[in-house]
């Protein structure tokens, strides 16, 4: 990835975020977890909620383990609407 690492992604997520056209941190705000997950789930269907986690604590600057319970459900939400 160019510029600032993401926290919490590994290899494959990183590549999958690559497919999409996110290659920093600055691009990953811009689209936002809930969008990127999304994107990435279209060719991805593989991809579960520790993706979810991790793009959120990517953005939080946070583990994904500290990720609050309501910031969790919100996302939760959020993906139940646009799916």
């Amino acid at each position: 990835m160019k510029n600032k690492k993401f926290r919490n992604i590994g290899p494959i997520s990183e590549q999958w975020l690559l497919e999409i056209g996110i290659e920093n941190l600055d691009k990953l705000k811009e689209a936002g977890s809930i969008q990127a997950y999304l994107e990435i789930r279209k060719n991805h269907p593989e991809a579960n909620k520790a993706l979810l986690w991790a793009l959120i604590g990517s953005l939080l600057n946070l583990d994904w383990r500290d990720i609050p319970t309501e910031i969790k459900e919100k996302a939760l939400l959020a993906i139940n609407e646009k799916e």
